[in-house]
């Protein structure tokens, strides 16, 4: 079930031991005591980073697996695949924003194209007709903004139902 509530929602949600591909086990059993200083040095947030990791793994299990589940049984295809162009077409500001700070001139038009395109001819963003005429997907971040300008990555961290990032994301 739980592999199929992943599956279903494409959960950031992943252990340790599953990227690994090693036999899940409490990630205390994969950090050795030779490596610990050295671990402790990348992950100053240890302590904060395994509690939102099982609290996010048990937020999974109890809700984001049914609610996967449900979304998947009751709404047709058609309105899934609208409710995922609607979503998806929401970031276009914001790509063409960080496109435009990180001096991508081609890639900030094109963006910015897609975003126009597919907000008045496909209805809102509810229709993907940019693909139709070529327009690709290609996102960025304000993370990769601030990398491009030199900004370091920082230690990682867990983050409450939204998964693991760095401190710059």
């Amino acid at each position: 079930a739980c592999a199929l509530g992943i599956a279903l929602v494409g959960s950031p949600l992943q252990s340790p031991a599953s990227l690994m591909e090693a036999t899940p086990t409490h990630a205390d059993d994969l950090i050795t005591t030779e490596h610990a200083d050295t671990f402790a040095q990348k992950d100053p947030f240890q302590g904060f980073n395994r509690v939102m990791f099982e609290f996010n793994m048990a937020v999974d299990k109890v809700f984001l697996q049914q609610a996967a589940l449900a979304y998947r049984t009751i709404l047709p295809k058609f309105a899934q695949n609208r409710v995922h162009d609607f979503v998806s077409n929401l970031g276009g500001p914001l790509s063409t924003l960080n496109y435009a700070l990180q001096g991508e001139g081609d890639k900030f038009v094109d963006s910015l194209a897609r975003f126009l395109f597919n907000t008045i001819f496909g209805l809102g963003g509810l229709f993907d007709v940019a693909s139709e005429i070529n327009l690709k997907v290609d996102d960025t971040t304000y993370d990769k903004t601030l990398g491009r300008w030199g900004a370091d990555s920082g230690p990682y961290i867990m983050l409450p139902l939204l998964g693991p990032t760095t401190a710059r994301g």
